[in-house]
């Protein structure tokens, strides 16, 4: 996740960034199975930011938000890989329900 969060804080956070971290999402999804619910619902999260915006302007300030939004997630993510169920539970259900196009 480490890897994944400092990939994210060096882009620019444009329709691209979204589609490639869906990518590399799905595939650590099938490399750490134990972590794959995860990998996969923040690509979700990914895929509906770049599908709303896919042939549209990205206002920067709406992709400068939507940026630092999804790298705090990630941080969470990350923080959380060691806690209880409950509270990765808890997290996942968030992830499921993010839009950050309200960001």
């Amino acid at each position: 996740m480490e890897q994944l969060c400092s990939w994210l804080e060096g882009q620019s956070g444009g329709v691209r960034t979204y589609i490639e971290f869906q990518k590399k999402s799905a595939h650590l999804a099938q490399k750490d199975q134990a972590n794959g619910s995860l990998y996969i619902l923040l690509g979700m999260v990914a895929q509906r930011f770049s599908n709303r915006y896919d042939g549209e302007p990205l206002p920067v300030d709406t992709a400068t938000a939507a940026l630092k939004e999804f790298a705090a997630l990630l941080r969470r993510a990350s923080d959380l890989a060691d806690k209880d169920a409950e509270l990765q539970l808890r997290f996942l259900n968030e992830i499921a329900t993010l839009d950050l196009t309200t960001a």
